[in-house]
């Protein structure tokens, strides 16, 4: 359990049904689930995300940091869900695509 949750995964599913005993391990967050379910916390690399944009990144400047060599994995992943969920946003909101676009956490208050 603990693993999991060290890697960012989400926990393990345990069911119990008619003397069948079956464990549900996942590979990584739904991104559609956009880390919003209070069942489901953040998982440790979007909160390490979250801190490392305190001031403005590049998608290139966030996937370096996180050591993953491609951005566009990154922002599938984990960007695009954090700003579903209001905890992060784009300096440049009107052009989601711009070479200079970078993004910041938005504070709790203004959440």
């Amino acid at each position: 359990m603990h693993e999991m949750k060290r890697a960012g995964l989400p926990p393990a599913v345990f069911e119990s049904k008619r003397g069948v005993f079956k464990v549900t391990l996942y590979n990584g967050y739904d991104t559609e689930n956009n880390f919003t379910t209070a069942e489901q916390p953040l998982p440790e690399p979007a909160q390490k995300l979250l801190e490392y944009c305190r001031i403005p990144r590049s998608r290139n400047e966030i996937a370096d940091h996180m050591g993953i060599g491609t951005p566009s994995y990154v922002v599938k992943k984990y960007i695009r869900p954090l700003l579903k969920a209001g905890m992060l946003r784009m300096t440049i909101p009107d052009a989601p695509k711009s070479k200079n676009q970078k993004y910041v956490i938005v504070k709790k208050e203004n959440r």
